[in-house]
């Protein structure tokens, strides 16, 4: 069935031209090798409540993609854990050779399997080295003997903090982390593992919904964090599941009352959130942030010239209308003293209201817009005393378009108005380097869209300039490797519709679409070379 995209979503409309070319071209596809499906921030594996799934929400869009001819693979991941949790997750679920069928019972005995943290962190940040982790989730089938390596490679599709979860995996499988684990990273090269790795709406500069969502939180954050993390946790089997066992995070023993397991787990997640005394925090919050994000671009400074990488960015963003006071506005002011005139003398009033509305068109004045401002400035002030929160969000330059999900407009309000305030010597600490304020102001209700193109400037490209004809041969199809193909900008798409979670009809269709389109992508890619890219960076 033909989809047809908005044209607003020039993301999406580039990435069906480069299909349309590589079919075109007659390039063959070869779907034999399985696409894994990685989930960002406060994603599940299984569905919630047996019906709504992470990838699709009421739909299901794994199986969609293996009724399609493809092998999907979903990993299970700690939900809000670190990028160094999840990476250890996502090596051991692929490694085992284990998954669990769709339909399995998501807390079936059976379902676990041995998972290793290594030394560094569980010494660091008082957690157990060793643990259990779930299973990942098979659609369709795999070929007899298929053991992830280099011989059997996989894609990668990542939504949101997946993508740079991936980005860690790959830093760690090229053979120089032996010292954070050697049983998982030994000193050997093995990122010809992964094939591709896609990303959608990932942070790869870091996100500021954390800055907007610290102000947010009451001043005892810890103990509204500890009820929502015991509730969820404390009865098994767990309506979410959390994943955090080895951090001592679990479920109520018989007998247990709730406020025993708050007692008991109030200091476990205190360390969990805020990270032990000269520490960074360990989880998926921080590593979201700016500032945890540029350790990661730090540490994988460079994109592995064994893998292909392809980016999506969305942008659910609209300028704030720089209207003027109409005179209903000023007439409804409440301290507009002629607004309580009685009879024929409210005429006066409305009379003086026009007649001030249009003074305030005058250069200087303030517009709707200010006045907007100072108004949620004013209730910070009267509010903030109450201990509610630190800061209501003061709409900025961008709010958020009428058709986004609710659940992000406040978040998305805080982050089209974000103002750097952290500097030293000059450098924002709370901005990517080389970015203003100005410029990571629009996003998807989560994600900034300046920060989903790529980590570094210097290896990203333009997707509408691959070169579809050097997929038929190599040396030239390795030189497509190393690079983030950044496919653009897709602007009617939030946060949530990138999965299609709680996403509007037609809006979900094309999100379909974008599933199958990449798929095709990917099914196009040849085997992999054991070669090194000749790419240099644009210096």
């Amino acid at each position: 069935m033909a989809v047809t995209i908005d044209q607003a979503n020039e993301g999406i409309r580039n990435l069906e031209t480069l299909v349309h070319a590589i079919k075109n071209a007659n390039i063959k596809l070869d779907k034999s090798t399985p696409i894994v499906l990685v989930s960002g921030f406060s994603g599940w594996g299984e569905p919630l409540l047996g019906t709504f799934n992470y990838w699709g929400g009421f739909e299901d869009l794994p199986l969609a993609l293996s009724k399609e001819g493809y092998t999907i693979i979903v990993v299970r991941i700690g939900p809000f854990s670190s990028n160094w949790e999840r990476a250890c997750e996502i090596y051991a679920q692929l490694t085992a050779g284990l998954y669990d069928e769709p339909t399995i019972h998501p807390c079936a005995p059976d379902s676990k399997i041995n998972i290793d943290f290594g030394d560094e962190f569980p010494e660091k940040y008082g957690y157990s080295r060793i643990s259990k982790t779930k299973r990942s989730i098979l659609f369709g089938g795999l070929p007899s003997g298929w053991e992830w390596g280099k011989n059997y490679p996989a894609h990668f599709i990542c939504h949101s903090q997946g993508g740079n979860t991936m980005r860690l995996l790959a830093e760690l499988l090229d053979g120089t982390h032996e010292n954070l684990h050697k049983e998982y990273f030994p000193s050997v090269n093995r990122q010809n593992w992964i094939k591709s790795i896609v990303t959608i709406g990932t942070p790869h500069k870091g996100t500021t919904i954390t800055n907007v969502v610290q102000k947010l939180l009451p001043a005892d954050a810890i103990d509204l964090i500890t009820r929502l993390m015991v509730s969820v946790t404390f009865r098994y089997p767990r309506v979410y599941d959390l994943q955090l066992d080895h951090r001592g995070i679990i479920s109520a023993k018989p007998g247990q009352a709730f406020l025993e397991m708050y007692t008991l787990l109030k200091p476990l997640v205190k360390l969990w959130w805020e990270g032990p005394r000269n520490l960074p925090p360990h989880n998926g919050f921080y590593d979201n942030s700016v500032a945890g994000v540029r350790e990661l671009n730090n540490m994988a400074y460079q994109p592995s010239p064994y893998i292909y990488y392809f980016t999506m960015s969305f942008d659910a963003t609209q300028e704030f209308p720089d209207e003027h006071l109409t005179a209903d506005d000023v007439a409804t002011f409440p301290i507009f003293p002629l607004n309580i005139l009685p009879g024929p003398l409210k005429l006066l009033g409305y009379t003086s209201a026009s007649f001030l509305a249009m003074l305030s068109r005058l250069p200087g004045l303030p517009s709707a817009a200010s006045f907007v401002k100072w108004l949620v400035q004013v209730a910070n002030n009267h509010l903030r005393p109450l201990g509610y929160f630190s800061q209501i969000p003061v709409p900025g330059r961008l709010v958020p378009r009428p058709d986004m999900l609710p659940l992000l407009l406040v978040t998305a309000v805080g982050m089209g108005g974000w103002e750097s305030s952290q500097k030293a010597n000059l450098i924002a600490l709370d901005l990517p380097p080389n970015v203003t304020s100005k410029e990571f102001q629009a996003n998807d209700g989560v994600v900034n869209t300046a920060s989903m193109k790529g980590p570094n400037d210097a290896y990203i490209l333009d997707g509408t300039t691959f070169a579809v004809q050097n997929l038929a041969s190599f040396p030239l199809s390795a030189k497509l490797k190393g690079i983030y193909w950044h496919m653009g900008i897709s602007k009617t798409i939030d946060h949530a519709d990138e999965i299609g979670v709680f996403t509007e009809g037609e809006t979900f269709r094309q999100v379909r679409y974008m599933y199958q389109l990449f798929g095709e992508l990917l099914a196009s890619l040849p085997s992999a070379e054991n070669s090194w890219s000749a790419l240099q960076p644009k210096l």
